[in-house]
């Protein structure tokens, strides 16, 4: 991959559940890694986004696919989330695709709608 096209910056993150001061189980998001990616979003096609209503407000749901280099000692998993930097944007892995050359990764993700 071209570095050139790693015009994005992102921070992967983990789900974990930690205690908290009282010690009460706290839901919380930790760093994996800050990379550069790129994010490719996807068209407007009926299969690329969704708009629908829940609890009479309107949502729309689309989907992206995020190319990120490989991350040594690491292996994406799909309960990851991927939190651009720059837009405060939020995606949630659907899957994880390695591609052809094998040293990065094509994450397919969804962002908008309702989140976890």
């Amino acid at each position: 991959m071209k570095a050139g096209l790693l015009r994005d910056r992102v921070r992967i993150e983990r789900f974990l559940i930690a205690d908290d001061a009282m010690g009460a189980a706290a839901k919380t998001w930790q760093l994996v890694a800050e990379v550069n990616c790129q994010i490719l979003e996807a068209g407007t096609g009926r299969d690329y986004g969704r708009e629908y209503f829940a609890m009479n407000t309107e949502l729309a749901e689309g989907s992206a696919r995020i190319r990120v280099r490989e991350l040594p000692g690491e292996t994406i998993d799909p309960a990851w989330r991927v939190v651009d930097v720059d837009r405060g944007d939020i995606y949630e892995i659907i899957g994880v695709q390695p591609t052809a050359q094998r040293n990065d990764y094509l994450l397919i993700c969804k962002h908008g709608g309702t989140r976890r």
